[in-house]
């Protein structure tokens, strides 16, 4: 009997020395998830933005609206930029386009955030969320802008902020 409770004993500690038990996990490994799941989560609020623009701008060009251009569209008036602001425009319908892209994403005033509309597709989108920047696509930046597309180039948005990422694309965009 000792002897078996000796080596359920010399298990246990085993058992417990193998998975930490009753240790603190490392503190790096908790931060290191933490930033994955918050960069996760402002992805995610990127590309449902890209969605709700991109609904937005197809619900216009099905009404007539004339949607060719560049176009971006921005929580922050002064990046709002607007190729064609005539009467039969996206520019011009500007207004409804945030009407209806806040019908597809109700949050979409709870964010900062831009969304860059070409030709009638939302090909870009990037936002802040509690600091943490994203993208869509994710882990990406506009790079190039020819013919009225565009070519993207991996970015690490970590410790930017969004200025930063609307500056970068400015640059692309011309």
């Amino acid at each position: 009997m000792k002897k078996a409770i000796a080596l359920i004993s010399a298990l246990m500690m085993a058992v417990c020395s193998f998975t930490a038990c009753g240790k603190d996990e490392d503190n790096s490994s908790k931060d290191s998830d933490k930033e994955i799941v918050d960069l996760a989560v402002a992805n995610s609020t990127a590309s449902t933005i890209s969605k709700a623009f991109m609904a937005s701008v197809c619900d216009m060009d099905v009404e007539g609206v004339y949607t060719k251009g560049l176009y971006i569209f921005s929580s922050d008036s002064g990046k709002v930029i607007l190729e064609d602001e005539s009467a039969d425009s996206l520019g011009g319908n500007a207004e409804e386009v945030y009407k209806d892209a806040e019908k597809y994403f109700e949050r979409l005033n709870e964010n900062e955030y831009f969304a860059v509309c070409i030709n009638g597709s939302c090909i870009y989108a990037a936002v802040e969320t509690d600091g943490v920047i994203g993208t869509f696509p994710s882990g990406q930046i506009i790079s190039k802008y020819e013919g009225g597309s565009c070519d993207f180039e991996k970015f690490d948005t970590k410790g930017a902020d969004l200025d930063e990422v609307y500056d970068k694309c400015m640059e692309a965009l011309g």
